[in-house]
């Protein structure tokens, strides 16, 4: 029943996102995803490579671990203690002025630009 209704997924779907490998035509319901998205689907189709998607998928984790040091963990208190030990002084005091969320959106433009860079490449 899954495979019936796939075509009525891709129908809705505004966009594709391939992730391709050389054992990606191999399979026929992959061979069918792909020519119902083509007949039917007047989406943007993107392909990436399982290398490309990959290093995304790491970039998406660090930023979301990164995101979630910088929201949870009092930002202050992070680099004086970082400071601390790396530099080994008793009496180290410093003040951040940036709050949490320009950090964070910050952050996110960055990932943002970065994501719209690679669909751009793999777009040419």
């Amino acid at each position: 029943k899954g495979i019936e209704s796939l075509a009525g997924f891709l129908h809705k779907s505004r966009s594709l996102v391939v992730v391709y490998s050389d054992a990606y035509l191999q399979r026929l319901w992959t061979v069918y995803e792909l020519a119902t998205f083509m007949l039917s689907c007047k989406g943007r189709m993107h392909i990436l490579s399982v290398d490309i998607a990959i290093l995304v998928f790491l970039a998406m984790a660090f930023s979301h671990v990164w995101i979630a040091v910088i929201y949870f963990v009092p930002l202050g208190k992070l680099i004086a203690h970082l400071a601390h030990n790396l530099l080994d002084t008793e009496d180290l005091h410093i003040a951040v002025l940036l709050p949490h969320s320009v950090v964070v959106s910050y952050l996110m433009m960055n990932m943002a630009i970065v994501m719209d860079g690679i669909f751009a490449r793999l777009e040419e």
